[in-house]
């Protein structure tokens, strides 16, 4: 059973667009053969992964150390944005800490309310291209 808010969110057309190219890439696939449906939606990758990477994504799973699958600080994992700073200051020749490195969340993920009762104290806009912004992603820029 889905609930009447996320089902609103879902199948609103103000949202989602994405999402519905998605779906109809599921139905393309039915109708013509996945095999003649190339579907990069959602970043659906056309190849499948590297070995090293299958290998990566096993060890991780396998590691059962206490909360190492729980939620992360909002900010993100601490030794992730160590070594954001560490590559940061390397390419830049400035000195960067961690404690200036957050997560990004994406403005899809803004639209699509998945932030919500995330309060922010800044927001930095990055990216702001007529691909980003226009009718098959965000109206306008507000």
């Amino acid at each position: 059973m889905i609930s009447k808010k996320v089902k609103d969110i879902v199948e609103s057309p103000s949202n989602g667009v994405i999402r519905k190219m998605f779906e109809e890439g599921a139905i393309l696939k039915q109708k013509y053969g996945a095999d003649k449906v190339y579907d990069f939606s959602i970043g659906n990758p056309d190849l499948d992964p590297p070995q090293k990477v299958v290998d990566a994504v096993k060890e991780v799973a396998s590691d059962t150390s206490h909360l190492r699958h729980g939620y992360m600080p909002n900010a993100g994992y601490p030794e992730t944005r160590a070594a954001m700073a560490e590559k940061t200051s390397r390419e830049q020749g400035v000195p960067v800490t961690a404690d200036c490195v957050v997560m990004e969340v994406s403005s899809q993920a803004l639209m699509l309310h998945r932030t919500q009762g995330f309060v922010f104290d800044y927001g930095i806009f990055t990216n702001i291209e007529p691909d980003h912004i226009g009718p098959n992603e965000h109206a306008s820029f507000e």
